[in-house]
């Protein structure tokens, strides 16, 4: 009845040294406006929600800055 359940990542935070990584990978810009982006100010996305099983990893991770954030993760309409 349950084998269906996605454990979830116990980690789902990134650690600061991914962050920095992250930042640079994506050349310092957010990856849904293209606006440069500081140390101080910027957010990081998980391509595969963690509710759905998305882990934190490198590869799961998008460089936004914080309104492009807020935009993800607004409601669609239909």
């Amino acid at each position: 009845m349950l084998k269906n359940l996605i454990p979830l990542d116990p980690k789902r935070e990134y650690t600061q040294e991914e962050r920095i990584v992250i930042f640079r990978m994506y050349d310092e810009k957010c990856q849904r406006c293209g606006k440069k982006l500081s140390m101080d100010a910027f957010q990081v996305h998980h391509k595969i929600p963690w509710t759905k099983g998305g882990q934190a990893t490198l590869e799961n991770a998008l460089l936004l800055c914080e309104q492009c954030h807020k935009e993800m993760h607004k409601p669609r309409e239909n």
